[in-house]
Order: structure tokens, then sequence, then C-alpha cells
């Protein structure tokens, strides 16, 4: 019984731990990391935002690559 609910617990916090890390370097809120718990809808939408979305450095690439 313990362990049914431990996998999925688990689990969920190792794909919100890099969504939340991602969208803080973009400078997004981190509550769109609540996305990653909807098996293909939420994955459709980080995708979009990660696609679509303005990242800091993308206007001086000088910036990234030093």
């Amino acid at each position: 019984m313990l362990a049914q609910l431990l996998l999925p617990a688990i689990l969920t916090v190792l794909l919100i731990i890099p969504a939340v890390r991602v969208l803080a370097r973009m400078g997004k809120s981190r509550w769109w990391a609540l996305f990653a718990l909807f098996p293909i809808f939420g994955i459709i939408v980080l995708m979009w935002i990660l696609a679509y979305s303005r990242w800091p450095a993308q206007g001086n690439v000088a910036d990234v690559f030093g």
C-alpha cells in the first residue's frame, strides 16, 4: 500500500524539480511547473512555453558563450 503511494510521489517530484529550475532561469513563474502533473496536456504546454517564450539571454548571444 505504501509503495503504491510512494512511487508516484517520487516520480512527481522528479518531474517538477527540473521544470521549476528551467522556468526560473527563463524568468517565468514557478507555478507553471504544475502543468507537469498532467500527463499529455502538461508536457505540451511546457514545451510550448519553452519554444515560444523569450529567454533572458536570447537577445545577446555573446553573453551566453562568453
